[in-house]
């Protein structure tokens, strides 16, 4: 059975949500830093900065490595390559083109046997 249009756009905007939802837990609870360990304060600092998932408190820390084993399959994170718990987010990654495309023709296929 084929996914219909509307199954290939809640499936694109779950894997939206859960995406955002996921950084944005990392973001709330680890410390913003600067590449040297500083607090990261510009917006250039944040824009560019690591996040310390090791600094999440005891409370939140399952759900810190369930949203960074997520970011992490879907190619969303990138690792410092001293400072093993610390984490930088990038924008898309070859995963997300090659789900994409799946999702792409997914919708088109829905689409023709719409028709």
């Amino acid at each position: 059975m084929q996914p219909n249009k509307t199954q290939v756009q809640t499936l694109r905007l779950a894997l939206q949500i859960a995406d955002e939802t996921a950084r944005a837990d990392i973001e709330m609870q680890c410390r913003c830093l600067t590449g040297e360990g500083r607090e990261a304060g510009t917006v250039e600092e944040i824009q560019s900065a690591w996040y310390d998932c090791g600094s999440a408190d005891m409370d939140s820390i399952t759900l810190i490595l369930k949203a960074l084993y997520y970011l992490t399959l879907r190619g969303r994170v990138i690792y410092h390559p001293s400072m093993t718990n610390w984490v930088r987010f990038i924008r898309e990654s070859r995963c997300d083109r090659s789900l994409e495309a799946m999702l792409d023709a997914m919708h088109a296929a829905a689409s023709g046997s719409e028709r």
